[in-house]
């Protein structure tokens, strides 16, 4: 059988900070423009309140991220960055076709899982 190699997050990799904070920002963006088609959804102040917080999350790990240095860039940060921009552009692409609040949380929700995790990479 044949040996995979185990990854880590803090192995050495190709991901520059340039391509880091794109994806940053590229998320932090894409939840701000979502906002309020997202708040439109909503049927009561806790709803807006995850709505806003999650945009919010998102703006901080870009912002967050800007003061600091990119640290750790091996792979999983470098599939990381990837899998931020992906979702960036889902929100882009599925925020005008939401139908509730629900579906307005976990979209935006998924965004800011993934761009924290992204920001770890930052020291």
């Amino acid at each position: 059988m044949a040996r995979k190699k185990i990854q880590t997050m803090v192995m050495e990799g190709t991901l520059t900070q340039a391509e880091a904070l794109q994806a940053l920002s590229m998320a932090a963006q894409s939840a701000t423009d979502a906002m309020p088609y997202a708040l439109l959804k909503c049927k009561d102040h806790a709803e807006m309140q995850k709505i806003i917080a999650d945009r919010d999350a998102c703006l901080l790990a870009y912002t967050n991220a800007m003061r600091h240095t990119l640290q750790h860039t091996g792979p999983l940060f470098e599939k990381t960055a990837k899998e931020l921009t992906a979702a960036a552009k889902a929100v882009n692409r599925k925020v005008k076709t939401i139908k509730d609040a629900a579906e307005a949380v976990e979209l935006l929700a998924n965004l800011v899982r993934v761009a924290a995790k992204l920001a770890l990479a930052f020291v």
